[in-house]
C-alpha cells in the first residue's frame, strides 16, 4: 500500500489528471494509461456523485469487479447504497456501506481516506485509498486502489504477538531464580552474551550490557580450575549439537564463592556461527548439602569399615586363642589321659576310652569352630583360602560350586586382600546357599600384573542388580562399601538366561 502512495505523491496531480482522462476517455487520453487501468495487479476503481445523487461506481477494472463483487450483484453504475440493500450477506452490506460512508466524507473534507475491508469469499483483506478526482462543478469523482494486505496484517498480528510474547518472557526472565542469556560463538572466535536478563546481577555481579560485546568479563570471574571443565563442555555441544549441562564456581564480587549451573540448547546459523539459549542459577545450597551429605556418608564408611576391621581383629584374637590355648589344653588333656591310662585299672579302661573320645570330639569342634571363626588358611593365601572356601560349600550344601584361579607367580594377594576377598566370596556364597532354587555357581580368581580380580557367576540372581530381597540387598550393599573403601570396584548385573554375575575388581598394582 506504501508504494502505491509513494508513486501518487512523486507523480501528483498529472497521474490522476492523466487517470482521469483514461477512464473518461476524453480526448487525448492515450491509450497507455487505459491499459494500465485495465492489467494493473491491484484493483482501481472511480466513483461519481452527481448533484443530488448518491455514489455509483463509474468504472472498474477486473481486479476490482472481482473483489468488490456479491454474487448476483451487477456493481458498474449502480449507486453503493443501493448494492448494499441488494446484498443477501450481512458483512458484505457492511463493508459496502463503510466504504460508502468514506467516500462521503471526501467532498467534505477534500482529505485522501483509507479504509480496509473483507470483500471477497477468501481471506484477503484490502486495504483502499481514495483520492477526489477533478470534475465537473457539482459533480464529485473519487479514484479508489485497492491492494490486497492480508499478509501485511498477518505480519503485523504477528509482531504484535511477538511483543506480548517477549513482554510475558521479560517478565519470567525478571522474576526467575537465576538469568536466561544467549551465548554465541563466532567463526572468527568471538564469544558474546546478545541478550541476559537483568539476573545477572545475582550471580555474577555484572550488568547486561558487560557481556553483549564479550564474556570476558564473565570468564574473569568463573572459577579457575573450573575453566576448562566449562570450555570443555560447550565444545562437545559444539560438536555434537547436544544440550550443555555444567555446574562451576564463581566469585562474586559482595557474596563470595558461588556454585553455578547452567543448562542450554544450541542452536546452528548458516553462517557457521552457534548460539545457545539457556539459563544459570545458583545451586551453592545444594551442593553443600550435597557436601554435607558426602561427607556423613565417607564417616559413616569410615565408621563401618572400622567397625569390619575391629570384627576381623576380634575374629583373629579369637581364633589364635581358641585354637592356641584352648586346642593345646584339651591336647594336652588328651595326652595326659593317654600317659595315665597303662597304669589304671581294668575296670577304668572303658570310662578312660570315653572320655578320650569326648577329647577328641571337643578338639574337632575347636578346629571346626576355628575355621567358623577365622580359617587359618586365610596365611597360605587367596587362591587357598578360596579353594578352603568352595570345598567347605559343596560339603554343606548339595550344590554345584566350581572354582578357577590363574595367579601369576610373584603377584598373590597380601593377607589384608586375602581377607577381603574371602569374605566377599563367602558372603555371597552364602546368598546362593539361601535361595530356594540354585543349580549351580562359579569362582574365578586372577591376580596378576594388571591387579586383582574376583567373580561369582550363578545360574539364578542372587547377584540381580536390583534385588527385592531386603536381606540380600543390605548384604550386597555391605560388600560394596568394603571393596570401594579398600579402593576396588563391585558390579552386579544379570546375564538373561545364563544368571547374574558379581565382579569385584581391584587395580591396585600388586
Amino acid at each position: 500500500m506504501s508504494s502505491w502512495l509513494i508513486f501518487l505523491s512523486v507523480s501528483g496531480v498529472f497521474i490522476l489528471r492523466r487517470f482521469h482522462l483514461a477512464l473518461t476517455r476524453q480526448p487525448g487520453a492515450g491509450g497507455f494509461y487505459h491499459e494500465l487501468f485495465e492489467h494493473c495487479p491491484d484493483a482501481i476503481f472511480v466513483a461519481e456523485k452527481l448533484p443530488a445523487q448518491p455514489f455509483r461506481f463509474l468504472s472498474l477494472n477486473p481486479v476490482a469487479r472481482r473483489i468488490l463483487a456479491a454474487p448476483g450483484v451487477a456493481l458498474a453504475g449502480r449507486a453503493l447504497d443501493e448494492i448494499a440493500n441488494d446484498a443477501a450477506d450481512e458483512n458484505y452490506r457492511r463493508m459496502m456501506l463503510g466504504l460508502l460512508a468514506r467516500l462521503e466524507r471526501i467532498p467534505v473534507t477534500g482529505l485522501p481516506e483509507r479504509y480496509e475491508g473483507a470483500f471477497g469469499a477468501g481471506d484477503e483483506v484490502f486495504g483502499i485509498t481514495l483520492f477526489a478526482l477533478a470534475g465537473k462543478v457539482g459533480t464529485v469523482r473519487v479514484l479508489g486502489f485497492a491492494r490486497d494486505i492480508a499478509p501485511q496484517k498477518l505480519y503485523e498480528r504477528e509482531l504484535h504477538n511477538r511483543a506480548k510474547l517477549e513482554e510475558r518472557l521479560s517478565g519470567f526472565a525478571a522474576t526467575a531464580p537465576g538469568f536466561f542469556y544467549s551465548y554465541r560463538h563466532g567463526l572468527d572466535g568471538s564469544n558474546t552474551m546478545p541478550f541476559a536478563s537483568a539476573g545477572i546481577g545475582e550471580l555474577f555481579g555484572l550488568e547486561p550490557m558487560d557481556v553483549a560485546g564479550s564474556i570476558a568479563p564473565l570468564n574473569l570471574l568463573t572459577h579457575r580450575e573450573d575453566m576448562s571443565r566449562v570450555i570443555e563442555s560447550i565444545a562437545r555441544s559444539a560438536a555434537d549439537m547436544a544440550p550443555m549441562n555444567i555446574e562451576f564456581r564463581t566469585r562474586h564480587p559482595a557474596k563470595g564463592e558461588l556454585w553455578i549451573e547452567s543448562r542450554a540448547i544450541p542452536l546452528a546459523h548458516d553462517d557457521g556461527s552457534i548460539t545457545w539459549h539457556g539459563f544459570m542459577h545458583d545451586v551453592t545450597g545444594r551442593k553443600l548439602m550435597e557436601q554435607r551429605l558426602q561427607e556423613t556418608q565417607d564417616k559413616l564408611r569410615e565408621l563401618a569399615n572400622s567397625r569390619e576391621q575391629l570384627r576381623e581383629d576380634e575374629r583373629r584374637r579369637v581364633a589364635w586363642e581358641m585354637h592356641e590355648e584352648l586346642g593345646q589344653m584339651l591336647v594336652a588333656i588328651k595326652w595326659r589321659l593317654g600317659s595315665l591310662a597303662a597304669g589304671l585299672p581294668h575296670e577304668l579302661q572303658a570310662e578312660n576310652n570315653t572320655i578320650t573320645g569326648m577329647l577328641d570330639e571337643s578338639i574337632r569342634t575347636v578346629r571346626s569352630i576355628v575355621s567358623e571363626v577365622r580359617p587359618t588358611v586365610l596365611l597360605q593365601g587367596a587362591a587357598a583360602a578360596l579353594e578352603w572356601l568352595v570345598t567347605d560349600f559343596n560339603r554343606q550344601t548339595d550344590l554345584n560350586c566350581e572354582l578357577v584361579c590363574n595367579e601369576q607367580e610373584g603377584y598373590e594377594a597380601d593377607e589384608e586382600l586375602t581377607t577381603l576377598v574371602f569374605r566377599i566370596a563367602q558372603e555371597a556364597l552364602e546368598n546362593v546357599a539361601g535361595q530356594n532354587v540354585s543349580r549351580g555357581v562359579k569362582v574365578r580368581w586372577n591376580c596378576g600384573r594388571e591387579g586383582y580380580f574376583l567373580a561369582l557367576q550363578h545360574d539364578g540372581d542372587a547377584f540381580a542388580e536390583n534385588v527385592s530381597d531386603k536381606a540380600r540387598s543390605l548384604s550386597l550393599f555391605g560388600m560394596e562399601e568394603r571393596v570401594r573403601a579398600f579402593g576396588g570396584e563391585i558390579r552386579c548385573f544379570t546375564n538373561g538366561e545364563r544368571g547374574s554375575t558379581l565382579e569385584v575388581c581391584f587395580n591396585i598394582k600388586p
